[in-house]
């Protein structure tokens, strides 16, 4: 299940009542969508299940290295690029809305069955996200489970959401039979799945010859290129088949020149959801832009100025990993 495009958009939904009751509709629209297109490509990066780059840096690195990536390790890395981008991005969309905004937003009603019980949920998969392999081996050692991953947390939740119920009291239909799941309907439901959302794109990858002649094998310098270079070509193509084609690559790479394949990997990774310019890099950024408010080329202008800061903050961080 895709739990990146339906937090999009449950984003982009919010953020079309406030354009609603806000009278200066022109000035906001904007930086309104730009900023939630990339405060969720930003948070993304913060775990390892937050974005798909990030899933397939952990595979790949895994089945190179044998060594496997926990929750807790990789939030060591992600946490500091997020604290650092996301004050940048809000000072850089904010810097020319008018202060003084006349927006009456609705009234929040109080929390209902059904988000009380996706809540707790949510609250147990994270939980099983960050001890799995951690604190003394995880309950994934604990339990004897050694093939238990990440996924397997979140299908589970997934299971879950479709066992409990809603607070209509209503019967759900799977197929032709209708079930009652715990006295009510499943708060997810087979209809609300689409596998249109999934998409690849095919890309080029820069070579170790390449590296090794820039003259930049090493250090910040090697960094910054890889980002600059994956972040850029990420525009043109999808952020999952960027990933896709250029982890196996990197970790090939680092490992012929007896580098650790997290210091080309993570950057590039990373990188990949970096990508502001264009709808076609990542998923917040076509939401937004489906929504009809932000014009391409406010949208280009707004993203270049991003994806120099994130290129230039990502290996700025590189001594954590």
């Amino acid at each position: 299940m895709d739990f990146q495009y339906g937090l999009n958009f449950d984003a982009h939904a919010c953020s079309t009542g406030v354009l609603a009751s806000c009278s200066d509709r022109n000035s906001l629209a904007a930086p309104l969508l730009l900023g939630l297109a990339w405060s969720c490509s930003i948070g993304g990066l913060g775990t390892p299940i937050g974005t798909p780059p990030n899933l397939i840096l952990v595979q790949v690195y895994e089945e190179n290295t044998a060594q496997t990536i926990s929750f807790g390790q990789w939030m060591s890395w992600g946490i500091p690029v997020v604290l650092t981008l996301l004050p940048l991005a809000w000072w850089w969309v904010t810097r020319a809305v008018p202060r003084e905004l006349d927006i009456q937003l609705p009234a929040v009603g109080p929390w209902r069955s059904a988000e009380r019980r996706v809540l707790v949920v949510f609250g147990l998969t994270a939980v099983a996200w960050i001890t799995r392999a951690e604190p003394f081996g995880g309950w994934q050692t604990w339990l004897d489970l050694p093939a238990a991953n990440d996924a397997s947390v979140a299908l589970l939740a997934v299971v879950a959401l479709f066992v409990v119920r809603d607070d209509q009291g209503n019967r759900s239909s799977i197929g032709r039979r209708r079930v009652k799941f715990l006295g009510g309907a499943p708060v997810v439901r087979w209809r609300h799945l689409s596998g249109s959302r999934f998409c690849g794109f095919g890309t080029e990858c820069p070579s170790r010859r390449c590296i090794d002649r820039s003259g930049c094998a090493t250090g910040f310098a090697m960094m910054l290129l890889l980002a600059l270079a994956v972040t850029f070509l990420t525009e043109a193509t999808s952020n999952t088949a960027t990933t896709a084609l250029l982890m196996p690559v990197l970790a090939a790479v680092a490992l012929a020149v007896e580098i650790d394949p997290l210091w080309l990997m993570v950057p590039a990774a990373m990188s990949a959801s970096c990508a502001f310019m264009l709808p076609v890099a990542t998923a917040p950024n076509a939401v937004v832009f489906g929504s009809g408010e932000l014009p391409i080329r406010r949208m280009v202008r707004e993203g270049f100025a991003l994806n120099l800061m994130g290129a230039y903050s990502l290996p700025r961080w590189r001594g954590y990993y």
